[in-house]
């Protein structure tokens, strides 16, 4: 089944809200969706457990050395797989990458943020994957 990555070497950037959100809406498709939550602080596992997940969504903690074997073993059980990295340019990125059918790059707006989606979307047409830049938070400014 398809898998998610969502990457951004940047913390903060929105990488466990939008995976979140996804998992939300494809449980409430009636899809079934395993997150594997591979950022060693466990943000988005800590969510998990704050109260029952919806019907058709279930959070792994899973260690980035694992998480080629978590993924390939969630296909199986799951129609979606989504995969939450910790914001760093490690081995847990790359990992993320290469096990991903789709890598989303949730990105503030900011120059920092900017040159990182940039960098992603040429990344993208490098390899048989795709890639979506997903800007996370969107800032109007009041023009009247």
């Amino acid at each position: 089944m398809p898998t998610l990555s969502f990457c951004n070497p940047k913390g903060g950037s929105g990488k466990s809200t939008t995976c979140i959100l996804m998992a939300l809406e494809i449980a409430r498709s009636g899809l079934s969706v395993v997150i594997l939550d591979s950022d060693p602080k466990g943000w988005l596992s800590s969510w998990a457990g704050l109260k029952p997940m919806p019907p058709g969504i279930e959070v792994r903690q899973v260690q980035q050395s694992d998480l080629t074997g978590a993924a390939l073993e969630a296909a199986e059980q799951a129609d979606y797989v989504l995969v939450d990295v910790e914001g760093s340019a490690d081995a847990s990125l790359i990992d993320a990458v290469l096990v991903a059918d789709l890598v989303i790059v949730p990105s503030q707006p900011s120059r920092m943020d900017d040159r990182i989606a940039q960098s992603a979307e040429t990344k993208s047409h490098l390899g048989p994957g795709y890639g979506i830049v997903l800007p996370s938070e969107v800032h109007c400014r009041d023009r009247y």
